[in-house]
């Protein structure tokens, strides 16, 4: 992803039309975001493959689930973001994941500090409600 993100930037350098190294830098987090959210849904299709192959006897699992430490569900937390509409994909990322400050956030997603905070529980709600559902306890 990284890679990807540095080669959008450099094919994109000529039509960037910001003045400031903040400007710089929104766009380069709005890049990354997309090329973020491209690489989950891609992770998404490649564990469906992979749950088929394995459904189809194609592909056997090598140790019982029982047998491994409980690691956090990635997965199911890719499959709840990437659920998200894009606007709130992008806002849990660069919140949650970048720790990025609500100033810098509205910038990327050209509203305002205040908006984008509302923007963002909303967001964490219906990703709590996802994740609920997902995991059995929830209505």
């Amino acid at each position: 992803a990284t890679g990807e993100v540095f080669l959008k930037v450099a094919r994109g350098i000529r039509s960037f039309i910001g003045q400031s190294e903040r400007d710089f830098a929104n766009w380069v987090y709005a890049i990354a975001t997309a090329e973020v959210n491209a690489v989950i849904r891609r992770l998404l299709r490649r564990r469906e493959l992979l749950a088929a192959a394995v459904q189809q006897g194609r592909v056997r699992v090598l140790a019982a689930a029982e047998d491994r430490p409980d690691p956090p569900d990635w997965p199911t937390l890719y499959a709840a973001i990437a659920a998200l509409p894009r606007r709130d994909q992008t806002l849990v990322v660069l919140r949650s994941f970048e720790q990025m400050p609500f100033e810098q956030i509205a910038a990327v997603c050209d509203m305002k500090p205040v908006t984008a905070r509302v923007a963002f529980t909303r967001a964490l709600a219906k990703l709590r409600k996802r994740l609920t559902k997902a995991s059995g306890r929830g209505s």
